[in-house]
């Protein structure tokens, strides 16, 4: 997926921010109160979605297979910084 207008780049995200990115945009999909809101947090939630599995699909896996719906990603990822 390409990042949509106004998007912020996620490479330079910490993994672990990353994954934060992503439980904000899932809260701000499930709440939003309106059609264009629920669309934008889906949109960039996808995009964070991609670049971890990108980052780390072993994790992601383990992830997924732990039912995604876990709190925080993160605890399943290698959350050391891309740049370092």
């Amino acid at each position: 997926m390409k990042a949509g207008v106004g998007s912020a780049p996620l490479e330079g995200l910490t993994t672990s921010a990353l994954a934060h990115s992503w439980q904000l945009h899932r809260r701000v999909a499930a709440a939003g109160t309106d059609a264009a809101t629920r669309a934008v947090a889906e949109e960039e939630g996808e995009r964070c979605l991609e670049e971890l599995e990108t980052r780390d699909p072993v994790g992601v896996c383990r992830w997924l297979a732990a039912g995604a719906d876990v709190a925080d990603p993160a605890a399943f990822l290698d959350v050391e910084d891309p740049t370092s």
